[in-house]
């Protein structure tokens, strides 16, 4: 059962829960049109990005230290209580189903996650701030158990990436210690590539002449109702190590409008690979006046700039709804703005055959 506090946080918002659409948007009839994307297709960071990008770290870490972390909320945000059954189905009891993997982006200390955990599912935060992670469980009046990750600085994933140094558990919500660039994923395989030479799509085969997806190369798994079972805490060091697993859903409030723009398409791309195949993404994004003169964070993402990040992936963006949110933006930008619009998107990665038939 989920912890008391992640129930109190459940509780807390079950009034607006009972407003969430009871059916999923209606998928397309063909999914979208997958084209060859992978991270060698990336040209290599330049030595000024490298450089922007560890600034933006140390800022976000000081911003943590100095407790000028104006964008935390103290509850489970609306928008993902609204959309819940958009993203995630009807839950882990009614009808049963296994619970899922849901992956929550420089997830400071949201009360999302516990919100998330206390439905049932298996949550894992990344985060920068070792600061964060720890007020996150204290606040939360959960035990939490730490691990080295040991995924240091300049690893295999981006050299320019910062590392991942620990991994924080408590129960089922993980807070992976560290940076977003250097968790790229090692064995996450979703839809087939296009060969572009024959035209052909291309599939990861296993020894038997198959082609399988992430699901068939799993050897152990801590959801709810899996066979081949391994602690939660186990599973999370595994993903730290970027072996895995896929994730079933992404929770992106703020994450998105916080990376620095000329890392979105990496940013975009590392999500995709740790997606599984058929598996669901809400985006909460701000848009505003692009002629302000205005440097966020929060970083403007028009409708488009979100389509280009993710359609070119072979995903599919739905608008689920709008609101202005200017009250809420920073008074650095509301000195300079008078509107801002807070819109939520459905990304959503195409299924794979589990089986495919030389």
């Amino acid at each position: 059962p989920p912890p008391p506090a992640a129930a109190a946080a459940a509780a807390a918002v079950s009034t607006t829960a009972s407003s969430s659409p009871s059916t999923l948007p209606a998928s397309p009839s063909s999914p979208p049109q997958i084209t060859q994307h992978n991270s060698t297709a990336l040209p290599a960071l330049s030595d000024a990005d490298a450089a922007a990008h560890r600034v933006a770290v140390d800022m976000w870490r000081d911003k943590w230290v100095d407790g000028h972390v104006g964008f935390h909320l103290p509850r489970a945000h609306h928008q993902l209580v609204q959309h819940k059954t958009a993203l995630l189905g009807e839950g882990v009891t009614s009808p049963p189903e296994q619970s899922k993997r849901i992956l929550v982006p420089l997830c400071g200390k949201a009360v999302d996650m516990l919100w998330l955990a206390a439905c049932g599912h298996r949550v894992y935060g990344v985060e920068l701030s070792r600061v964060a992670a720890e007020e996150f469980f204290a606040e939360s009046g959960m035990p939490r158990s730490v691990a080295s990750a040991d995924r240091p600085q300049g690893g295999p994933a981006e050299p320019w990436g910062a590392g991942v140094t620990r991994v924080h558990t408590s129960g089922n919500v993980a807070v992976i210690e560290g940076d977003l660039f250097s968790l790229r994923a090692t064995t996450v395989r979703g839809p087939p590539d296009t060969d572009s030479t024959t035209g052909e799509r291309q599939w990861d085969r296993a020894g038997d002449g198959d082609a399988v997806d992430v699901a068939d190369t799993e050897d152990g798994d801590a959801r709810v109702g899996a066979q081949g079972s391994i602690s939660f805490r186990e599973e999370s060091l595994r993903f730290a190590a970027g072996r895995g697993p896929a994730m079933d859903a992404v929770w992106d409030r703020g994450a998105l409008v916080a990376v620095e723009p000329h890392l979105r398409e990496r940013y975009a791309l590392a999500l995709s690979e740790w997606m599984a195949p058929g598996a669901r993404m809400l985006v909460v994004v701000v848009s505003y006046d692009p002629d302000a003169g205005i440097e966020g964070p929060p970083h403007n993402v028009s409708p488009d700039t979100l389509k280009a990040l993710y359609e070119p992936l072979g995903m599919a963006v739905t608008l689920l709804g709008s609101e202005e949110c200017i009250d809420s933006a920073p008074p650095r930008m509301r000195q300079r703005i008078s509107s801002m619009t807070e819109s939520v998107y459905l990304v959503t990665k195409p299924p794979a055959a589990r089986r495919h038939r030389w």
